[in-house]
């Protein structure tokens, strides 16, 4: 099975001068602490990096702006994500840039369900069938430790922004529906939303042609041109509509570009101050830590405290940041023109295929063509062979849609979902035994979307088996890409020592031999998790002023990088 795996982690809060290195081991990586010391921001900051949102983040973790990078591979291949502010930016193996993104849903979304063949797509809010945001993708690998022991499916932020999303996901991650599934589905979706348009088309068509053909079939060579007006009129108040509507195009057209224009000034100017300030903080640093620095022009001396530096670098940071949201800003409104082009486009086009039946000649329609016997029969000829390609392609797509529903209903097989809940079962009933849990009814072990709750401190045991379970089944029968175990703090409701021992040794003991584990804990009962280990002592300040110069440099690097035209 492909898998993903976590090689480094960089955290960097320029607003405190304080960073911290976390290089994960492939086997397992401990973080170990004393509550208050930082272990679940660490945490949480992996997968906020991925966009993937923890339901509770620390205040001060946030009011300290963190920016993260994580170096992770994808069955080999390396990659690095950056998180700055609120834009991301992947780099490949060589750190060279591979894409921006501005927006977690529309953008790093589907390049993250592409890298880790997350192939599940739920209804948005509009009925429109997308790729899901990162945390539905990490969600069955993750124990949060403040609501992923209270209740299975939790950790996450805004997970309701789909409807009735909880079934599908179980059951694509478990494998019952794969991507096998879900690409057969999105091929049926496409050739559905095609022929709904194509139906539109024929229907406004055959309209036309059908008011066209009665008269024709009536008319002779001398044929009265008022037996035409009414429909002729029809199409030329459609004629009309349509040119409004082009009207209004040009002038959306018109205020966006000029939006992109002042974007692109607001770009430049940024870009150079950032580049002055750049200069400013290179000369002052040249000329070390004297108490004054002479102005190169004029010669007057200013201070040159740490105070003055430092607020120059920040003043560099900010422009970089407001570079970077700028960035965004035109990506979203060249996008924006890129689709009123599209359907100016299209207007254009009808608008044009409306006006080659019409010719203003004097003040009056001219329909000579029209009463000519060999115009009618090749307009006959017209109407008759394109309502025929029409109806042509619609059944080409009516075929494609049975084919992939037989597919849907091959791939959801009742003999293979029984096989994936029986493993599950046989999972969940040994490891609520090894858990010292007895109050879940069987009936419960049953299915993949059993519920786990119970009460006190059994509950967090239950979840842990439930976890488990899912997670061999998960490795076993999923078709995504494999993340990293991720539990953080276990030591929930009050566990005795013998129980937290049980726990933290059946997590060591069950967990797939080939997976990473990454775990948060105040102490591991002198259990070896065959890893490394990293110990977190100052309350309240997980990250360290030692590690700032190195940190820091390398994340300027990235953030360079992903500043600069891709």
């Amino acid at each position: 099975m492909k898998t993903l795996l976590f090689r480094e982690m960089l955290l960097v809060s320029y607003l405190e001068k304080k960073a911290l290195r976390v290089k994960f081991n492939p086997k397992a990586t401990v973080i170990k602490g004393e509550n208050q010391t930082g272990k679940s921001s660490v945490i949480k900051s992996i997968l906020l990096t991925f966009g993937a949102t923890p339901a509770r983040v620390h205040p001060k973790w946030t009011g300290a702006d963190v920016r993260s990078l994580v170096k992770f591979d994808v069955d080999g291949r390396s990659f690095a994500l950056l998180r700055h502010g609120n834009t991301r930016a992947a780099f490949d193996g060589r750190n060279r840039l591979v894409a921006r993104f501005g927006s977690v849903t529309n953008d790093l979304a589907p390049f993250l369900a592409k890298e880790l063949a997350f192939g599940l797509r739920l209804p948005d809010r509009d009925g429109k069938f997308v790729a899901l945001p990162p945390a539905y993708y990490f969600l069955p690998y993750y124990l949060d430790q403040d609501d992923g022991w209270t209740a299975q499916w939790s950790g996450f932020s805004k997970l309701e922004q789909f409807a009735n999303w909880k079934k599908g996901l179980i059951e694509y991650h478990a494998g019952i529906r794969g991507n096998t599934y879900y690409e057969a589905q999105a091929a049926k979706l496409d050739a559905e939303a095609d022929l709904a348009k194509l139906d539109r088309k024929h229907e406004g068509l055959k309209e036309i042609y059908d008011g066209l053909r009665d008269r024709f079939e009536q008319a002779q060579f001398d044929i009265n041109f008022d037996a035409y007006r009414q429909e002729v009129e029809e199409l030329l108040q459609r004629c009309e509509r349509l040119r409004h509507v082009e009207e209004r195009f040009k002038a959306r057209l018109t205020a966006l570009r000029n939006q992109r224009e002042a974007i692109k000034t607001q770009l430049d100017i940024t870009n150079h101050a950032r580049e002055e300030a750049r200069k400013d903080y290179d000369y002052a640093t040249e000329v070390g830590d004297s108490d004054e620095v002479h102005c190169p022009t004029c010669g007057a001396g200013y201070s040159n405290a740490f105070a003055e530096r430092f607020s120059i670098a920040l003043d560099e940071d900010q422009c970089a940041d407001l570079a970077l949201r700028l960035r965004s800003e035109l990506s979203d409104v060249e996008a924006k023109i890129e689709e009123e082009v599209r359907l100016a486009r299209e207007t254009a086009m009808e608008l044009g295929r409306i006006e080659k039946l019409l010719a203003k000649r004097e003040g009056e329609i001219a329909i000579g063509d029209l009463i000519r016997q060999e115009g009618r029969r090749e307009l006959r000829e017209v109407m008759h062979r394109d309502l025929g390609s029409l109806e042509a392609e619609a059944g080409k797509l009516r075929f494609t849609i049975e084919e992939k529903a037989k597919r849907i209903r091959a791939l959801d097989s009742r003999d293979h979902r029984k096989t994936v809940n029986g493993a599950f079962q046989d999972h969940a009933r040994r490891f609520l035994s090894q858990l010292d849990v007895s109050t879940i009814p069987d009936k419960n072990l049953s299915k993949v979307d059993g519920k786990f709750a119970t009460t006190g401190s059994e509950n967090p045991r239950a979840l842990l088996a439930y976890k488990m379970a899912f997670f061999h089944v998960l490795r076993q029968f999923g078709s995504a890409v494999s993340a990293p175990f991720i539990i953080d703090s276990p030591n929930q409701q009050d566990q005795d020592a013998k129980h937290l021992e049980r726990m933290l040794r059946f997590v060591n003991e069950q967990r797939p031999p080939d997976s990473q584990l990454i775990l948060g804990a105040v102490s591991t009962s002198g259990i070896d998790f065959g890893g490394d280990e990293l110990v977190l002592t100052r309350k309240y300040s997980a990250l360290s002023e030692d590690q700032f110069s190195d940190a820091a440099a390398e994340m300027s690097e990235f953030i360079e990088r992903a500043l600069r035209d891709h």
